[in-house]
C-alpha cells in the first residue's frame, strides 16, 4: 500500500543494493537491477532519487525491488491504493505481465480489481475462507441477482415480455414502451449467464432489432456480500 523505499537513492542504485540483499554481486547484480527496470517500465528514471517520483512511480520501483531475483511467488498488499485512473491501469497491466513467470498473491479489498487483474479467487472474512475459485466458478456458484437490460425496435410490447420470461433462468421481466417505437427490457435471472447471447438470438429471429444489450450485477462484492452474509446466518 505504501512502498518502503530509501527515498535518497536514485533508482538504479536502490535496485542494485536489494540484488545485493538477495545475494547477486557483480554483472548478475546489475542485469538483476536493469532487468527489473525494464519489466517495470522505471529505465526513463534510473537516475532519478526515489522520493521525487510519483507515487505511481513508487509503486512501480515497490514490484520492480519485488521482482529483482525472480522469484516465483509475489504478495502484493493494496498495490492500487492511492493512484490515479492511469496509475491503476498502468499497475494492473503491470501485475498482469507477471502471469505465467510468478504466482502473484494480491491482497486488497478493491474488488473490481480482483475481477479485472485475477484468474483465480479466496474469499476471507474474520480467518474464514468463505469461497474460492476462479470468478466463472464462484459466478456460478452462488445464485446472485443478474440484470439484462435491451433496447428493442419494432416489437410489441406483450410479445417481448412474453419472450423474455420465456428464456431459462428467468425470474421476472418488465417491458416498458418507450418514444420512437422501441421497448425497454428488464430481466432479473439467477446465475443464467447465457441470458443476455439468448435474448439477443430470440430477437433476431422475431426479426425485431436489438438497438442496446447490456448486463449488470452478478459482481464480486455481490458474491462477496452474500458469503458474508452466510457466515452470519451459522
Amino acid at each position: 500500500e505504501n512502498v518502503p523505499l530509501y527515498h535518497e537513492m536514485k533508482t538504479r542504485a536502490f535496485l542494485r543494493f536489494v540484488a545485493e540483499i538477495k545475494g547477486l554481486r557483480g554483472r548478475k547484480r546489475d542485469q538483476a537491477a536493469d532487468l527489473a527496470m525494464e519489466e517495470t517500465g522505471l529505465t526513463g528514471v534510473a537516475h532519478r532519487l526515489l522520493g521525487n517520483l510519483s507515487r505511481g512511480y513508487r509503486q512501480r520501483a515497490g514490484l520492480a525491488q519485488a521482482l529483482v531475483g525472480a522469484p516465483d511467488v509475489l504478495i502484493l498488499d493494496e498495490p492500487t491504493v492511492g493512484l490515479d485512473p492511469s496509475q491503476v491501469v498502468e499497475v494492473r497491466e503491470l501485475i498482469a505481465g507477471l502471469a505465467g513467470r510468478a504466482t502473484v498473491i494480491l491482497s486488497t479489498h478493491i474488488l473490481p480489481e480482483v475481477a479485472v487483474t485475477c484468474g483465480s479467487v479466496v474469499i476471507i472474512h474474520r480467518g474464514r475462507v468463505m469461497a474460492s475459485g476462479s470468478p466463472r466458478h464462484l459466478h456460478a456458484g452462488f445464485r446472485v441477482a443478474h440484470r439484462v437490460c435491451a433496447r428493442l425496435s419494432g416489437a410489441p410490447r406483450a410479445q417481448a415480455l412474453d419472450l423474455a420470461l420465456a428464456l431459462p433462468g428467468v425470474e421476472s421481466a418488465q417491458a416498458v414502451e418507450e418514444p420512437g417505437e422501441t421497448i425497454a427490457l428488464s430481466l432479473m435471472t439467477r446465475g443464467a449467464a447465457q441470458t443476455a447471447p439468448q435474448l439477443a438470438s430470440a430477437v433476431c429471429a422475431k426479426g425485431w432489432r436489438l438497438l442496446e444489450l447490456r448486463e449488470s450485477g452478478d459482481s464480486l462484492e455481490d458474491i462477496f456480500m452474500q458469503a458474508v452474509s452466510a457466515q452470519r446466518d451459522l
